[in-house]
């Protein structure tokens, strides 16, 4: 576990918003490579959240102002936060007496953008990919760990550490943080996002086009706007091994896709939140990128996102939910992870999908705190 510096705080604004919520907005610089710090920054943007004091005579102390942080990682890869006033859970988590902090991960929202455009800013076709591949969990995670040491650094010692709630690839995020930086957390929520403990996607997919089949719906996105999860939705799964374009490769194990078959009394199924080669010819913003999605997939030099020796000694308390009914992460998978972190809590359930955080609400955020709080109904 590496020493990190902490993130130089730029700026920072805060302003009322309705439902009596004090937001903070925060610009912070962190190194563009870890590895390398003298190499430059890039900027990340987040918006911290908490109830505002109405009182008439506001308590201005310390315990009052220093509240445990609660961090926020969002799905994706690649997709920015809302505003703090539009997630359901914000009033949930600050009458739970925290104060939220709701990151835009490198690369999306306000932070520094990882665009098309941009990216051919940086260089020759090489130098971009070498960049794209700093905005993996791993790059995220060391991320948080310096803007923790920039928002705590007049907190007393017992306060420093934060919690963590990450949703899908948040979740995802979560693991990484709890295999190489665990000294900074003092308790982790994930919802729908406990990672599958693979060096390849290609079981992964087996396993997902199978779940799609039975769920016969796919998903809406706009992959032009979504460069990031467009070129690193595959090597999230990576460590020593290339994607080599997985679903891609595996989808002719599955007939059901098949778009040449000649069978008419057999439908045509979707695909679910897979990625393909032809949507880097297809999408207008992709197509500038294809020769860098392509070094990519071929790549194998991908460091670890997880380390199951520390997971399997963890001392950081886990709460999950986990959904049987889920398409974008394996049931079976995401259940041999929660069995391999030690201390690891988990709520399950076939009533729910993958958006169970959103359309379920309060019954997942029950269920989790109930496990945090050694509720047995």
């Amino acid at each position: 576990m590496s020493s990190i510096a902490a993130a130089k705080i730029i700026s920072q604004r805060t302003y009322p918003v309705g439902g009596k919520l004090n937001v903070t907005e925060h610009f912070f610089d962190v190194p563009k490579d870890h590895s390398k710090p003298e190499g430059g920054t890039i900027r990340v943007f987040a918006r911290s959240v908490k109830k505002r004091d109405s009182a008439i005579v506001p308590d201005s102390s310390k315990d009052k102002e220093q509240l445990p942080w609660m961090c926020y990682l969002q799905g994706g890869p690649g997709m920015p936060c809302r505003a703090p006033q539009n997630y359901n859970f914000t009033q949930t988590t600050l009458d739970r007496g925290y104060q939220l902090l709701y990151l835009d991960q490198r690369g999306t929202g306000l932070s520094t953008p990882l665009t098309a455009s941009t990216l051919g800013m940086r260089g020759n076709n090489e130098v971009q990919a070498r960049y794209t591949k700093l905005y993996r969990a791993d790059s995220i995670v060391i991320d948080c760990e310096a803007i923790r040491q920039a928002l705590t650094a007049d907190y007393p010692e017992e306060k420093k550490k934060w919690s963590i709630i990450g949703q899908s690839f948040g979740g995802f995020c979560s693991i990484t943080y709890l295999s190489f930086h665990p000294e900074g957390l003092r308790e982790s929520f994930i919802f729908g996002g406990l990672q599958p403990l693979v060096k390849s996607p290609d079981e992964v997919y087996r396993r997902l086009y199978k779940k799609v089949i039975q769920h016969r719906r796919s998903a809406a996105t706009c992959f032009d706007e979504h460069l990031i999860y467009s070129i690193l939705h595959e090597p999230l799964y990576c460590e020593g091994n290339a994607s080599n374009w997985s679903a891609h490769r595996l989808m002719s194990e599955y007939r059901v896709f098949d778009l040449d078959k000649t069978d008419e009394d057999e439908p045509i199924y979707f695909t679910g939140e897979m990625i393909y080669p032809w949507m880097f010819e297809d999408y207008s913003e992709l197509r500038k990128v294809q020769d860098t999605a392509n070094r990519i997939a071929s790549d194998s030099d991908w460091p670890a996102l997880w380390d199951e020796k520390q997971l399997e000694k963890n001392d950081v308390p886990v709460y999950a939910a986990s959904y049987v009914e889920d398409m974008y992460v394996d049931f079976d998978l995401s259940m041999e992870t929660a069995r391999k972190v030690k201390g690891c809590k988990v709520f399950t359930t076939n009533v729910m999908f993958h958006d169970g955080m959103r359309s379920k609400m309060e019954e997942v955020f029950k269920q989790a705190f109930a496990l945090r709080d050694d509720v047995v109904d």
